[in-house]
């Protein structure tokens, strides 16, 4: 089940007896927990219908109790219990798992759950194995919800939402600027909506009382890391855009990156965009390539796109440009920023 299934559950008033929550997301399931107290429990009885436990300190009896307890005044009672740490197979910090422990007999209790109760376990910390047993008999009378990144229409839709809230308007090419800016789908990056909703923050607060937020502002505020530099850097390129390829360059040089570094990113992204082109010239579907280059869904997505901008010839004779400009530092025939240099300056013209 994923997040978008759950608010349907909510909406509907249609909840099941037990979820799971866990994934990457921590503001979706806070978000969630938030709208589900809202709609199912009156706030002035909020400490008698919604009920949260440790799960550091919980055992099968704190749980039971919980639960057995009627709502007050409510058709429903909410108990939500954070880092139990028992629905993987993965020990957790105290070596808690199901066998050693008090609540070898909860999967059972849980297929007895009136529907008065909605049972919610909170797994920040560990993930879920949807194979182990107790998780398949909580799943007979409830779910476990995956809060995996937003993507496409659903985080669009959020990053226009949240410039509202500040009074501003954003069109869809700023937005989808404003995600590829922030990294949330960065190669190795922790980035989450709360880090969004933060930058956003910050954006909103430069513009002022200027209502339309542009790409200037989300430049002035926002620090780009180095793959997505890159990705810029390769968009300029395909737009043969020299001299705004060749301040870029200078932006990553002065920000400290080292030349070999960002000579390796740029070969790594066009032979990823060039494996991409191959594979889907022989057939191979999305699944099916993104497994070939063995690299995560987000930096994949941006592999897609970006590869629409150049063919394979030209991916092919960038490739050639790229290795005689790597010999040419390791051999000191160039001065490593001026190869560089001469480099990005061949990418523009022969795609002209």
């Amino acid at each position: 089940m994923n997040y978008e299934e759950l608010m349907t559950d909510i909406k509907s008033r249609k909840l099941k007896r037990s979820y799971i929550f866990y994934g990457e997301e921590e503001y979706l399931m806070d978000y969630s927990l938030k709208l589900l107290k809202k709609e199912f429990v009156d706030k002035d009885l909020e400490s008698l219908n919604y009920v949260v436990i440790e799960g550091k300190e919980a055992d099968f009896d704190m749980i039971f109790n919980a639960c057995e307890t009627l709502p007050f005044m409510s058709e429903k009672k909410i108990v939500v219990v954070k880092d139990l740490n028992i629905f993987s197979r993965k020990k957790s910090d105290e070596g808690r798992t199901v066998k050693n422990s008090s609540f070898a007999e909860l999967g059972d209790y849980i297929q007895t759950l009136d529907n008065y109760v909605c049972l919610i376990f909170i797994e920040k910390q560990s993930g879920v194995d949807n194979s182990l047993t107790l998780v398949k008999k909580i799943k007979k009378v409830g779910d476990s919800v995956n809060f995996s990144r937003l993507k496409g229409k659903i985080l669009n839709d959020f990053v226009k939402k949240v410039f509202e809230e500040y009074g501003k308007v954003i069109d869809l090419s700023n937005i989808r600027y404003f995600i590829d800016s922030s990294s949330y789908f960065g190669m190795n990056t922790d980035k989450n909506l709360y880090d969004l909703k933060n930058e956003i923050g910050k954006i909103s607060e430069y513009a002022g009382n200027k209502k339309k937020i542009l790409k200037e502002d989300i430049d002035v505020i926002m620090s780009r890391t180095l793959e997505n530099n890159i990705f810029k850097l390769l968009d300029n390129i395909a737009q043969k855009n020299t001299d705004d390829s060749l301040r870029l360059l200078n932006e990553m040089y002065l920000a400290g990156e080292p030349i070999l570094r960002i000579l390796y990113m740029i070969i790594r992204q066009i032979r990823f965009m060039l494996m991409y082109k191959l594979s889907k010239k022989m057939g191979y579907d999305n699944k099916k390539t993104l497994e070939k280059l063995n690299i995560k869904e987000r930096e994949f997505e941006n592999i897609r796109k970006k590869s629409e901008n150049f063919s394979e010839e030209q991916l092919k004779k960038a490739l050639n440009f790229c290795a005689d400009g790597d010999r040419n530092i390791k051999t000191g025939i160039m001065e490593e920023k001026l190869a560089l240099e001469m480099l990005v300056v061949q990418l523009c013209v022969y795609n002209q």
